[in-house]
């Protein structure tokens, strides 16, 4: 699930240059909505982390997806999306808490965590590297 989630938000179409975007903290409804609902099913995923360690862990993973939206052209980070996702892990851990509902269990060794997160990295860089200032605002 948390993959998932990371694959949406983080994989570049195009990168524009740092610093041409800031952190935004306007709210839109709808968008607050989805962000919330979205990550119910990752706080379901982590509850059996416990309830603490599972927030903790989603909140690390929202923000790493907003971060990454700071090099991204069609993307623009959200403080208020990092807030809706954690309150949609803490609804996801209480109810996995409330209906002993748990998510699947993928096991993962350490070497291939390793491997999947370098070869992310890498395909990152290279399409950052690769990738010119955009003509537009909509690249």
């Amino acid at each position: 699930m948390i993959l998932m989630v990371l694959a949406a938000t983080e994989i570049p179409i195009e990168l524009r240059s740092l610093g041409q975007v800031a952190l935004g903290f306007g709210v839109q409804v709808s968008d607050v909505l989805a962000n919330v609902a979205g990550d119910v099913a990752v706080g379901i995923a982590l509850a059996g982390l416990g309830s603490v360690r599972a927030v903790a862990v989603a909140a690390m993973v929202a923000i790493l997806a907003e971060t990454g939206q700071f090099a991204m052209v069609h993307r623009d980070p959200s403080a208020v999306d990092v807030a809706a996702n954690v309150i949609g892990a803490i609804i996801g851990t209480w109810v996995s808490s409330r209906w002993e509902t748990r998510g699947p269990e993928v096991r993962i060794t350490r070497r291939k965590a390793i491997a999947a997160g370098l070869l992310v990295f890498a395909v990152i860089i290279g399409v950052w590297t690769s990738s010119g200032n955009p003509l537009n605002a909509r690249g």
